[in-house]
């Protein structure tokens, strides 16, 4: 977080130089108020007016320095922000789609939402704040020591003791802090789960049950958030009564040496004004450090965000032997003990079609994950004859292209859906939009490719958004198209018109993984894959397989009954 302290320099300079100037300037308006007390009690009038229009003048000067620091400050914090919300979501797209899957979107919208505002409160905030109170202490103590070194003094000793009580206080703000951030996320999560499924909440008519979970967890957050604030309160409390003390004992000593003769009611009051800048520390300084304290575990958090995957930093592009895709003795485990995926050899040549079959749970989905480099894994896996770990995420990206059964759409454009805010040639972008079997749908379109696709695409079919995703990734130059039960949630006619879309693209190699056993796709496919228990069961094409009668003999005969 130290570097975004620096990072906008000129902000930074300019809060340093108005905090002493804000400082200056409040002595000196107190200064101009001891003449006039001074003058109405000795009845000396004659320069009354002169010194109560000084008086005015550095009232004004006093009031606007102070609104010049709060400007400085609040453009300062404005500029911290800007920095490391910019940093945070760079760093979250940073992650790899594993390390981001784990966490949960709503993980880091919490960051985004609500962490990084409070780390600013307790963190950025807590430092301008120590640094202000220390610099207008210094300021004032040095000018109250010229004017009574005692009542300088005893103002210090007093307010020592608002340091040492709320310091015990620390461990306690930290771990509030920590709940009160995990209840928030607990929350979000909780309205995220429930907008995202608020189909399925209606139509299984389960809103009371919803609205209580939803309930439960709003009222968890706004009570950790509560005894947070409140936590934070009695520890500036404490420092409120010491500060009450000091005032009284000022002026009672201030009134005692006016009656002994050796100082004159202007100067109390003048002395009454400036004990803000000498009592500020105490009763600010332990909340500052404490909340600066308590921000440890969620600047820890917001870090591990920031950090970024740097493993493809000194990765250069690869050009490979174009030989296909390669698993030689793949396993995998996801909890480190019974393999989801063991012992697979087998290869996807350029631009063959392959379709991956099995009963649910037989490891389909996980092997196209593999295929992807989601995971890592036993044995060997190779794209052109490079292992797949050495390939730039990008490379790999734009040569593979995975697809499931959800295709996202942004609320934009159908023309930047498709590119997906790159630029191409239009004759390349005509030409994707024919071999995608989108054409139809740009030619319904009143605005054609500038029409505005709904949030996530609600105004479109789900084959119709199947087709996007099949056109960005030929956009993309993609060599190999993974494709993971993407027509699930498809009607048997639309099934057949996207399965054919991609069997009709030439020179791109498909990886098709089905829970349907379509004999259209079957037949037409290169090579048929059976998975049994995370095993290759039989390797063939349709006719092969149907003439051995093995397993894929009998698991097709059982979902065509």
């Amino acid at each position: 977080m130290k570097k975004y302290l620096y990072k906008n320099k000129k902000e930074f300079i300019m809060y340093l130089i108005t905090v002493p100037i804000m400082a200056i300037m409040s002595i000196l308006f107190c200064k101009a108020l001891q003449p006039v007390l001074d003058i109405v009690l000795t009845g000396k009038n004659e320069d009354f007016a002169r010194y109560s229009l000084l008086a005015v003048v550095f009232s004004i000067l006093d009031m606007s320095a102070t609104a010049l620091c709060k400007r400085s400050k609040e453009r300062y914090r404005a500029a911290f922000l800007k920095d490391v919300k910019e940093d945070i979501f760079a760093g979250i797209f940073n992650k790899d789609i594993v390390t981001f899957g784990a966490k949960g979107s709503s993980y880091y919208m919490n960051i985004l939402n609500r962490d990084v505002y409070q780390m600013c409160e307790s963190y950025f905030d807590a430092l301008c704040g120590i640094y202000r109170v220390a610099a207008c202490f210094l300021i004032t103590f040095i000018t109250l020591v010229f004017i009574s070194p005692y009542i300088a003094l005893l103002n210090i000793a007093v307010g020592l003791l608002s340091v040492i009580i709320p310091g015990k206080f620390e461990r306690r703000l930290n771990d509030a802090q920590n709940n009160a951030s995990e209840k928030a996320e607990n929350y979000i999560r909780e309205i995220k789960d429930s907008f995202g499924g608020f189909s399925t909440i209606k139509l299984f008519n389960i809103q009371s049950r919803i609205k209580e979970k939803v309930n439960v967890a709003n009222i968890a957050q706004e009570n950790s958030t509560y005894k947070s604030n409140m936590l934070n309160y009695y520890v500036g409390w404490i420092s409120m009564m010491c500060t009450s003390l000091s005032y009284v004992l000022t002026i009672v000593i201030g009134t005692w040496l006016v009656l002994k003769g050796n100082m004159t009611a202007g100067t109390v009051l003048m002395i009454s004004q400036l004990i803000g800048g000498i009592l500020s520390p105490f009763e600010e300084l332990p909340m500052y450090m404490a909340e600066y304290k308590s921000v440890g575990d969620l600047r820890e958090k917001i870090e591990s965000t920031l950090e970024s995957d740097n493993t493809d930093v000194n990765k250069s592009y690869i050009t490979g032997d174009g030989t296909g895709i390669e698993l030689s003795k793949v396993s995998f485990s996801y909890d480190g003990e019974v393999n989801q995926i063991e012992d697979i050899s087998v290869g996807f040549k350029p631009g063959k079609k392959y379709v991956i079959v099995g009963e649910s749970g037989s490891g389909k989905s996980t092997l196209a994950k593999l295929i992807m480099g989601f995971y890592n894994n036993e044995g060997e896996i190779r794209l052109d004859g490079v292992q797949l770990n050495d390939y730039p995420k990008k490379q790999l990206y734009s040569t593979v292209n995975y697809m499931q059964q959800d295709v996202f759409l942004f609320a934009d454009s159908l023309y930047n859906n498709i590119t997906l805010y790159n630029d191409y040639d239009d004759s390349r972008i005509e030409d994707v939009i024919d071999k995608s079997g989108l054409r139809e749908l740009v030619d319904s379109l009143p605005e054609r490719l500038s029409s505005k696709i709904s949030e996530n695409g609600n105004n479109l079919s789900g084959g119709e958004k199947q087709r996007i995703g099949i056109a960005r990734a030929l956009l993309s130059g993609a060599k190999y198209l993974v494709l993971d039960e993407v027509t699930a949630s498809l009607d048997a006619i639309m099934e057949n018109q996207i399965e054919n879309t991609i069997l009709d693209i030439d020179n791109v190699g498909s990886v098709i993984i089905t829970h349907r056993l379509n004999p259209n796709l079957l037949n037409r496919c290169d090579e048929i894959i059976v998975l049994k228990d995370g095993k290759i069961a039989e390797m063939g094409s349709f006719k092969e397989l149907m003439d051995s009668k093995g397993y894929f003999y009998g698991f097709y005969i059982v979902n065509h009954e």
